[in-house]
């Protein structure tokens, strides 16, 4: 399984809700999302792919995906990827690092991280 992250930007505007920030749940399309309140004008988009090996084409999945403050470790945004394999983060602080973890809910692969992915403007 493989994550690439393409970072679009934006222009930064409230500042970073902290760990003990609660918790909201919205459904979106039928999809439930658990959002912490942190609160910027940031965006991380992506993509996960399954790929067998090197030889085969990468494979769009829908999986669960979290995106945690690259210094604390919480939490703050987690959705599932869409058929295409595609996924987005809005409302991030920009410039703060987050880490973005594809979860294999499968279990036939393990997790992938993409580390220090900053978040920018639209």
């Amino acid at each position: 399984m493989a994550i690439a992250a393409r970072i679009v930007g934006g222009i930064f505007r409230v500042g970073y809700g902290g760990p003990a920030a609660p918790v909201q749940q919205r459904v979106i399309g039928g999809i439930v999302r658990s959002d912490r309140q942190v609160f910027g004008a940031g965006k991380i988009t992506g993509t996960v792919a399954i790929k067998e090996d090197s030889a085969s084409p990468a494979v769009p999945a829908r999986r669960r995906v979290l995106c945690l403050d690259n210094r604390t470790r919480v939490i703050v945004r987690e959705c599932w990827s869409a058929l295409d394999g595609s996924f987005s983060f809005a409302g991030l602080i920009v410039g703060r690092s987050y880490l973005i973890l594809a979860d294999d809910n499968a279990e036939v692969y393990n997790d992938v991280v993409a580390a220090r992915i900053e978040a920018t403007v639209q």
